[in-house]
């Protein structure tokens, strides 16, 4: 039987801490303290979808939730793209394996991500957020599907909600193979930022 003296320990959880892709630091639970959602794993749509089923317009989390946030995985966005990979093995257990003619081990990596798109016409630039799934990650880049084709050179700026403080990098489109109906695999090589270039400003997490 669950012991209710627990419940003195728990907290209300803000929408805003609840998102796709995020990595649950603890148990998501209701009012009485009973698991909805165990800790350790990463959030889903699935997920929200569960908790919308039960009528559960307010969960609760343990002590963890508060170290989590009192610890930051990393300053936005001063993450270099080897901090980013480690940052992701530590909290997601991405599994990888090195290919033949690769210089990075790519690991095998699927959630929601945020991406935005710079684009020029017409000599002005213009950035679009769009969300995309992942399929893997490097040291030097990732791999994302796309309903729309993207042109090579392409930049992008993806935005990692999964880890705390939801760090930006640079990327530039490499490749983009066409796979079946609507969905193209798309290549980014992970760049430095330019000294003078803004971020594209913090959109709130899909569910907020």
């Amino acid at each position: 039987m669950f012991n209710r003296r627990r419940t003195f320990d728990l907290r209300r959880l803000e929408p805003g801490e609840l998102w796709p892709g995020r990595f649950l630091p603890g148990h998501v639970r209701d009012g009485a303290g009973r698991i909805l959602i165990r800790g350790g794993q990463v959030l889903t749509g699935e997920h929200l979808r569960h908790l919308t089923e039960r009528g559960s317009a307010a969960v609760y989390g343990g002590p963890e939730w508060d170290s989590e946030r009192s610890k930051p995985e990393a300053d936005d966005p001063g993450l270099s793209p080897t901090e980013l990979l480690q940052a992701l093995k530590r909290r997601h257990g991405v599994r990888g394996g090195q290919k033949p003619g690769r210089r990075h081990t790519r690991y095998t990596w699927r959630c929601r991500m945020k991406l935005t798109i710079q684009e020029c016409s017409d000599g002005l630039v213009q950035r679009r957020q769009v969300t995309v799934e992942t399929c893997d990650v490097s040291g030097s880049g990732f791999a994302f599907i796309s309903q729309q084709f993207i042109h090579v050179g392409t930049i992008v700026f993806p935005r990692f909600e999964c880890l705390s403080n939801r760090p930006v990098l640079k990327g530039v489109v490499r490749y983009c193979h066409h796979l079946e109906a609507r969905r193209h695999r798309v290549g980014v090589e992970f760049v430095p930022l330019d000294p003078d270039e803004q971020l594209p400003p913090v959109a709130p997490p899909d569910g907020a």
